[in-house]
Order: structure tokens, then C-alpha cells, then sequence
């Protein structure tokens, strides 16, 4: 275990590849921060956005050994909530890019611990540990013995997650483990900026109608982060989306509402149903 870690090209807490590094503190000003909130909660252009810069990334670092042997090499799709989160697609739509094969890595409960929408706002490397200690595992496992993996994510914050994902990846006798991030947040050393920056591109006055943009878009996907914040709106914002929202979107977002037990969605759908 220890000389396969030593023997890897990437080390996890310092080689983790990332487009954007945060030093300090979140600036959400900037674009790069809005369109990765935008992202979070399944705004399909943000989603493509990213892809292409992902994909790029990737290819760059090593995209001369994937084009070598390409079946020694295998995409881990993160899904450690029941409703897909925007990393998840994200890993999905890459793995198809690179034409690799993929592995879903799951939650061996249910659902995590304490709801995704909610892990970010943990303060403390400690609390986050707690929370996700134990809870992934590998279905079919035996398709990452000796392969190179390439684990994508969204953000690297505390590393807690990356690290369990990748001790569970050599136990399962991986070759080597590549992690590429979107955000690297790490040396902020402030867990709370991961929630800043999930949330940049929800000011009051806009949130109402970036929300009605994406759930009337067909296109766009609907993520645990869009289902927690959404659910977050007081009574009087979420009748203002409900009553702009299409019939599709009404039916697809109340199956979320009722598999995430959403209670005020739900009801403010059937009012909302009612009045068309």
C-alpha cells in the first residue's frame, strides 16, 4: 500500500490538478465564480463550460498515456447522494469525451450522513471526517485492479473525501490515482468559502429567476445543491417560481420533492397545480 502511494504521480493534498486556486477568501464577482455556481445547481451551459475546460486540463496532463493504453485507464463517477450532484455529470460527460470506461463510486447507506446541500457548510476538517467516515464503496470493484484512475470533482476543500476515495482505490489494487477539481480551496483553510462559492451566483434579487431559468430548461439537470437551495426560498419566492414553472418542469421537480421529502415544495406544486 505504501510504495504503491510513494511509486504514484500524484500525491493527494499536493498534486491535485485544478483550474482555479483560491487563495484567501472567494471573489464572487468574478465570472468563473458564477458560472460554477450556476453549475452547482444544473445550469447545462455551466455544465458544458466546465467540461470543456475538464477535458482539456486532463488531456494536457496526460493525455499522451491515455491515448498510449487506453484501456488501462478508468473514469470514478462520484454519487454519494441518491439525486445525481453536478460532479457527477460532470465525471460522466468527460469519461465520454476521453471515450474511457467509468466506475460509479456510491454510498454504502442510502444517503450520506447529513444531506450534500448541507456538508459544505461544516466548518471543521474534524466535522467533516465524522460525516463522511465510511460511507463509499465500489460496486463491480474488481474492474479497478491494476488501472490508472481518474477521479474528477468539482472542489478540493478539506480533502476528506479525496482521501477515503483514494485509500479505498489502492485497496482495490489500483495502479495509479490522478484527481482533477474544477476549484481548489484548500488554501483558504476556511471551509465556510466553498459555500460562498457555491452560492455566488444566488443574490436575492436573481436567484428567483435563475431558478425558473433552469428547471423550465429541458436541458438543464436538476442536483441535490438546486433541490437544498431551492427548498431554502421563503414562501412568497417560491410561489413566484412555482407559478412560472412549465408543466414538465412541475412534474419532474415535484418527483425530486417528494424523494428528497421537500414538504414545502411539494405543497406549494399542488397549489400550484391547481391554479393552471
Amino acid at each position: 500500500m505504501k510504495s504503491q502511494t510513494k511509486n504514484n504521480k500524484f500525491q493527494i493534498c499536493k498534486d491535485v490538478k485544478s483550474l482555479y486556486h483560491v487563495q484567501n477568501k472567494v471573489d464572487i464577482s468574478l465570472k468563473w465564480v458564477q458560472n460554477y455556481s450556476k453549475f452547482k445547481i444544473g445550469h447545462w451551459k455551466s455544465l458544458i463550460l466546465w467540461e470543456k475546460s475538464m477535458t482539456k486540463m486532463i488531456k494536457k496532463e496526460i493525455g499522451k498515456e491515455i491515448k498510449t493504453c487506453p484501456e488501462e485507464w478508468l473514469v470514478i463517477i462520484k454519487r454519494l447522494w441518491r439525486i445525481p450532484s453536478a460532479s457527477f455529470n460532470l465525471a460522466k460527460d468527460i469519461s465520454e469525451k476521453l471515450h474511457l470506461n467509468s466506475l460509479i463510486l456510491e454510498s454504502i447507506i442510502p444517503d450520506s450522513k447529513l444531506a450534500e446541500g448541507d456538508y459544505s457548510k461544516l466548518s471543521t476538517k474534524k466535522q467533516r471526517i465524522a460525516n463522511i467516515k465510511d460511507v463509499i464503496k465500489y460496486n463491480n470493484s474488481q474492474f479497478v485492479n491494476n488501472k490508472n484512475i481518474i477521479f474528477i470533482d468539482d472542489s478540493y476543500v478539506s480533502g476528506t473525501i479525496l482521501a477515503q476515495i483514494k485509500n479505498l482505490t489502492f485497496s482495490k489494487g489500483a495502479k495509479a490515482f490522478y484527481p482533477f477539481v474544477i476549484a481548489d480551496l484548500s488554501k483558504t483553510k476556511n471551509y465556510a468559502q466553498e459555500n460562498i462559492l457555491n452560492q455566488a451566483s444566488l443574490e436575492k434579487n436573481k436567484k428567483v429567476d435563475l431558478f425558473t431559468e433552469i428547471l423550465n430548461d429541458p436541458h438543464s439537470i436538476i442536483t441535490t445543491k438546486l433541490i437544498c437551495y431551492f427548498s431554502e426560498l421563503n414562501e412568497k419566492d417560491l410561489q413566484r417560481v412555482c407559478k412560472n414553472l412549465s408543466k414538465i418542469a412541475i412534474k419532474r421537480l415535484n418527483n425530486y420533492a417528494i424523494f428528497k421529502k421537500k414538504d414545502n415544495i411539494s405543497r406549494m406544486l399542488d397549489r400550484t397545480k391547481k391554479s393552471i
